[in-house]
């Protein structure tokens, strides 16, 4: 910039002589930190969990209908993860690629959901404040740590540039929302509005929330929102709760996904061998901007990232989408799915498992594959829900359910119930080595001595391997009682 000389130039030893002009850099961005809660703005701070616990705005139409079929979901959080636009955008990907932060971009975006990430969040920000993504990255991880005054100063810090960037205008219409103003919230919304471009997000929620107090402004919304983007999942979605809520025949319409999605996933493995990683990254969220809640890219991105980076299998951001995205009838999925399990990726799949039981709740298969999952990702705590969540639909006697649920019983140092679930296997199979020698280390780790040495003793009679029975013979020799 350029700057006359001033005392608090001179003071911080620029050193520019009176009358004088001189070419100086400033770094703008002095504080990096979260904004504090005594920040002065229309907006306030508001609990995390508040966006998770309130209700879906499709409660409403959920219960005046009694189904979910063009809007399912429970929870506030999950109606934004729906309504927002993807953080994937290819100009600031390559951008990312040119600089050397591309890496750091991915993992950013798969903690986008920690707390802990907010000073790299906005560090990252301060580095690229000319990308949009960066932006919204930094928004939406604002919002949903209930950090509305932050989510408020990104608006204000954008609109330098002189074009809106509508995440933002939508971010801070949902803050007004979590506050409960919706006179703001309203104002916000119609202010986006007036901009006839990229305005899916504003339009489909500016429509769900006018559907009880005014049918007829809902539909203005709706065909704004197609005008904007036809094959728009979010438009169609709302185009048919509002054609129910006026007694009419839906549309079903059908996204030409499955092709391109498909192409992608039969050259993925063989690219990704290749040493191809970027080239696919790019290829998956180029996808992902064009059908953003289309589940099968959640999760080939998922296999991509874990290729790259296996700290990167948990994603917040692939998780938060997969809830809300859409199951279509297609193979694309299925296939997509067992080629996980194939190259024995299972960890990525627990969220894939979990939207497909919001749709078949009864499934055991579905039970099975999601426990499974868990187990072998060493998700113990998951996996002991989910086992008590689809307890109603799985059989009571499965030896493989039986050691996944004694296997992480164990990890969790629950011995005494890991006994029991142990003590089920051997009913079920007593001649197979392992059952009671699961029983003898669960056993021994009570500090159960006597219990621990008679289920060793019972695992030899039962030709355990030569390298388990090393170490068998090893534990009843220090467990044997001393003779009287």
């Amino acid at each position: 910039m350029i700057a006359k000389a001033e005392r608090s130039l001179v003071s911080k030893g620029v050193g520019i002589k009176a009358n004088e002009t001189k070419t100086v850099t400033i770094n703008l961005v002095e504080n990096t930190e979260p904004t504090k809660l005594d920040w002065k703005s229309s907006f306030k701070r508001f609990d995390p969990n508040a966006l998770a616990n309130k209700a879906s705005l499709c409660l409403s139409y959920q219960t005046k209908f009694g189904d979910g079929q063009f809007c399912d979901r429970t929870s506030l959080l999950q109606d934004i993860v729906f309504a927002d636009d993807s953080l994937f955008r290819q100009d600031d990907l390559r951008d990312y690629q040119g600089s050397g932060d591309l890496a750091q971009f991915r993992r950013l975006v798969t903690r986008v959901a920690h707390s802990d990430a907010t000073p790299e969040i906005e560090d990252f920000l301060s580095n690229h404040p000319a990308q949009l993504s960066a932006y919204h990255l930094a928004s939406f991880h604002s919002l949903i740590r209930g950090d509305c005054p932050r989510v408020a100063s990104l608006n204000t810090e954008h609109s330098q540039f002189k074009v809106k960037f509508h995440p933002l205008e939508f971010h801070q219409a949902i803050c007004a929302e979590a506050s409960n103003n919706k006179p703001l919230r309203d104002q916000i919304l119609a202010s986006g509005m007036k901009d006839k471009r990229a305005i899916e997000s504003l339009a489909y929620w500016a429509g769900l929330v006018a559907l009880e107090s005014n049918i007829t402004k809902a539909g203005e919304y709706s065909v704004a929102c197609l005008k904007s983007k036809a094959s728009d999942a979010r438009c169609q979605d709302l185009q048919n709760i509002i054609l129910k809520y006026q007694g009419k025949p839906t549309r079903i319409s059908y996204n030409e996904f499955e092709e391109p999605i498909f192409k992608h996933f039969m050259t993925l493995d063989d690219k990704l061998r290749k040493g191809q990683g970027e080239a696919v990254y790019f290829e998956s969220t180029r996808l992902i901007e064009q059908f953003p809640l289309a589940i099968e890219n959640y999760v080939l991105l998922n296999w991509i990232n874990t290729n790259f980076n296996k700290d990167l299998s948990i994603d917040d951001y692939a998780d938060l989408r997969i809830q809300v995205s859409q199951l279509k009838a297609g193979g694309t999925l299925d296939k997509i799915v067992e080629a996980v399990e194939k190259a024995d990726q299972t960890q990525l799949l627990p969220p894939v498992y979990k939207r497909r039981l919001a749709f078949s709740p009864k499934d055991p298969n579905l039970w099975y594959r999601l426990i499974r999952s868990y187990s072998k990702s060493n998700q113990c705590k998951a996996m002991l829900s989910a086992f008590a969540e689809g307890s109603t639909y799985l059989p009571k006697y499965n030896p493989s359910l039986l050691q996944m649920r004694g296997g992480c019983e164990v990890e969790l140092n629950r011995f005494a119930e890991a006994v029991t679930t142990y003590k089920k296997v051997m009913e079920v199979n007593p001649k197979i080595w392992s059952s009671p020698y699961n029983l003898a280390n669960s056993y021994e780790r009570m500090g159960k001595k006597t219990e621990a040495y008679a289920f060793f003793k019972k695992t030899l009679e039962l030709s355990p391997p030569d390298d388990v029975k090393d170490n068998i013979q090893a534990r009843i020799k220090f467990l044997e009682p001393s003779a009287p």
